[in-house]
């Protein structure tokens, strides 16, 4: 097997940043904002340098525009760029954060040599707007050092070797205490390694220096092949213009059954489904994109077909209709999801049935009020006992499942109360509580405008029960709950 690999060193801001081509200064920080990772032309023609503070890049050019790195918009970029990528090669594997590997037997049978296959990617990636750095090695991971650390690689196989030998051990991925141990040992570069056993190596450092076998060929290593997304594409060219929605129903409606048979052959569901529709006079009348959402994710076709009536219902038309299509999965930002596989049954349980009259019950509740006015109650992480629980819209999935903190091992009480002051200064005037556990403390709050700062106990009442005050910085007693 021969590889390509494929080093994007810019992949997040020529995908989210337009400007970044631009003659503005740009650089990019990272997360919390405090070091520079990427820079633009400009900004390195202004003096700036990656790896300096974003303080520092500020005060030498005051013009500058700083972004902070998104993970997420850095994997939909690499996403985008490894689905292109599978036009051309049957095997392709995505390398976090800005790498990609390409396996090339069945690109040389099409595209020719090395030289035209660099060639063509060059200009392939060019067209999407992209910064690429290309190497090729009959092993993966030797493909991938040359290319990050070389750019283009030898021409062939033994000049490949020759530059690998000498490349420093700071190219492996190792922390800068390792680096200087092996420094210490008269480890300097990767050939230094090669000639001594990997085993023995990993025994005495105690971490693992195993991708030295993968890039000289001692163990075989293969990426993991990348399939990409389903996804769900359908249009339609009308032979004569519709003028109102309700005449828009029925080709759409052959459009949802197709789909909904898409779903059920591949054992998936959805709850979103992006309709466009495309105008006559289309310059002054540009196409309009509809999202199709259901409360629930599913895949039957009643509930589809009721949601597109309703959605069509209040679309107003500007001008007649020519052509509409139904998208989901892949790039789009309608997500296709796995169905829960269940054991076959001789008839449907009790609880499939109730679950399903649910299901469409707030799907026609959500066509019917709108999806932004169905809302169901699920958990959040925050101490503060009163925010744990918020509303969130009906087309979120609430799959974020965050349990309700625990103190010192026993439970929060079942009825929380709104925060009440009781007639107490201090907890020496407590003399009709019993205290039974605590105190807990919670000092938190501090990202937003309510920050508190309390002590919480178990206390129980002259009459018996149970309940669970604090005490704030003040010295003023609340109560907040009562225990079964």
């Amino acid at each position: 097997m021969h590889w390509l690999y494929l080093h994007l060193p810019h992949l997040f801001a020529e995908h989210s940043l337009p400007e970044f081509r631009s003659e503005q200064p740009v650089i990019v920080v990272t997360q919390d904002g405090r070091q520079v990772i990427d820079i633009n032309l400009a900004a390195q023609q202004a003096g700036l340098e990656v790896a300096m503070t974003s303080e520092t890049a500020c005060c030498l050019c005051p013009a500058v525009r700083v972004v902070k790195y998104s993970a997420a918009t850095a994997f939909q970029a690499l996403r985008h760029v490894a689905v292109a990528a599978l036009a051309e090669s049957a095997w392709v594997s995505p390398d976090a954060p800005d790498g990609l590997y390409m396996e090339v037997g069945s690109m040389r049978r099409l595209k020719g040599d090395y030289a035209a296959q660099i060639a063509f990617l060059h200009e392939f990636y060019a067209q999407l707007g992209y910064t690429v750095h290309i190497a090729q090695h009959s092993r993966a991971r030797a493909a991938r050092i040359l290319a990050r650390q070389i750019g283009p690689a030898a021409a062939d196989q033994p000049d490949a070797i020759i530059e690998l030998r000498n490349l420093p051990v700071t190219v492996l991925s190792l922390s800068a205490p390792m680096v200087k141990r092996l420094h210490k040992l008269g480890l300097r570069t990767l050939g230094d390694l090669k000639a001594l056993d990997t085993g023995e190596l990993n025994y005495r450092l105690g971490t693992s220096l195993d991708e030295v076998d993968f890039i000289f060929g001692r163990r075989q290593w293969l990426p993991e092949p990348y399939y990409a997304p389903e996804s769900f594409d359908w249009s339609q060219s009308f032979e004569h213009d519709i003028e109102q929605q309700q005449a828009l129903f029925f080709p759409i409606s052959q459009g949802i059954r197709t789909f909904c048979q898409f779903l059920r052959l591949r054992c998936l569901s959805a709850q979103r489904l992006i309709l466009v529709l495309r105008f006559r006079e289309s310059e002054r009348h540009p196409a309009r994109n509809l999202q199709i959402n259901l409360a629930e994710a599913e895949n039957s076709t009643e509930s589809w077909l009721y949601m597109l009536k309703m959605t069509l219902e209040r679309c107003e038309l500007p001008a007649p209709v020519i052509a509409a299509s139904l998208h989901a999965g892949g790039s789009h930002e309608a997500e296709l999801i796995p169905v829960e596989q269940k054991a076959a049954a001789l008839w449907e349980a009790p609880a499939d049935q109730i679950r399903a009259r649910q299901t469409r019950l707030l799907n026609r509740l959500a066509a019917r009020l709108g999806e932004h006015r169905l809302l169901f109650p699920r958990c959040v992480h925050d101490p503060r006992p009163e925010r744990q629980s918020i509303y969130a819209g009906s087309i979120i999935q609430a799959t974020e499942a965050a349990a309700i903190t625990q103190l010192s091992g026993r439970t929060r009480p079942l009825w929380l109360t709104p925060v009440t002051p009781l007639a107490f200064s201090s907890k020496a005037m407590v003399s009709e509580f019993q205290i039974i556990h605590g105190p807990v403390q919670i000092h938190t709050g501090w990202w937003d405008d309510e920050a508190c700062y309390r002590n919480y106990y178990i206390s129980r009442l002259p009459g018996g029960s149970l309940c669970w005050i604090f005490f704030d910085k003040h010295q003023q007693c609340f109560s907040q709950g009562l225990f079964a």
